[in-house]
């Protein structure tokens, strides 16, 4: 994995690292720190680039990871590169400690993680930062997902699991996005595709679990978030549009069903 460092405005920062863009937070958007994360190669990090560059409230930081292996968003590799280019980014920040926060840390810092093929629209960072601005205790945001391929289908909103472990997105397939799913906001999980994570619970999270993929990863990531007491949401005025995750393997939904069920349902689960 080769990484190049560039400011939002994609000129090269001497020896690979990243620069704050000073005027990101201006004019009233926001005072939160922000450092997109792209991951992916050739034309559709390209694409995706782009897109970041047309947000109505740009990032203060822009990381592309060009990696050709298909990282999850949330990945260990693809976080530990963003702190990494953080810390070059504010070299007189202190080191985290032991759980991954920054002591004395000047700005609230975010990680926006978008990999290739992900179209975000132009406001979605601009209204991901509405509500956590507005909810302390919010650790992880996630985004309204539409298909890329007919950007009128709603893929997901969030989504939570039955006591059993099955899980619920609200969403039947060739459903037209009309609003119908817009109140929600505290929700089970999120996609980690387009997401906003705090990058104090992020360096604590560690990433995605690498024996999962797609949603399974998804909600495990974010039970963990919620663990740590803090609140895991979807916006839905947030829109990305991005490909259908995969469909979670009878393996992987077994493992989820084993790890989060409760004990007194373990014998019905593991039938």
């Amino acid at each position: 994995m080769s990484l190049d460092v560039r400011t939002p405005s994609l000129r090269r920062t001497p020896a690979g690292g990243a620069t704050a863009h000073p005027g990101a937070g201006a004019a009233g958007l926001s005072q939160a720190q922000v450092v997109a994360v792209l991951v992916g190669t050739g034309d559709a990090l390209g694409a995706l680039t782009r897109a970041v560059q047309a947000q109505t409230r740009p990032p203060d930081v822009v990381v592309p990871v060009e990696d050709a292996s298909h990282l999850a968003p949330a990945s260990d590799r693809v976080i530990a590169t963003a702190l990494a280019a953080l810390k070059t980014s504010n070299p007189d920040q202190p080191d985290p400690d032991q759980t991954g926060h920054v002591p004395h840390e000047p700005r609230d810092t975010w990680l926006w993680l978008l990999p290739a093929g992900t179209d975000p629209a132009p406001d979605a960072l601009e209204r991901l930062l509405e509500v956590i601005e507005l909810g302390p205790s919010i650790g992880v945001a996630g985004c309204k997902q539409r298909a890329s391929r007919d950007r009128r289908l709603l893929v997901q909103a969030g989504f939570t699991t039955t006591r059993l472990g099955r899980q619920l997105t609200g969403v039947d397939p060739g459903d037209v996005d009309q609003g119908q799913l817009d109140r929600r906001e505290d929700v089970l999980a999120v996609s980690t595709t387009g997401v906003l994570v705090r990058a104090e619970l992020a360096g604590r999270l560690g990433g995605t679990d690498p024996a999962l993929k797609g949603r399974a990863a998804d909600l495990d990531f974010c039970k963990r978030a919620h663990l740590t007491g803090q609140r895991v949401v979807v916006v839905p005025r947030a829109v990305v549009h991005a490909p259908a995750p995969p469909r979670v393997s009878r393996r992987e939904s077994t493992y989820l069903r084993l790890a989060h069920a409760p004990l007194p349902l373990l014998p019905l689960v593991a039938v």
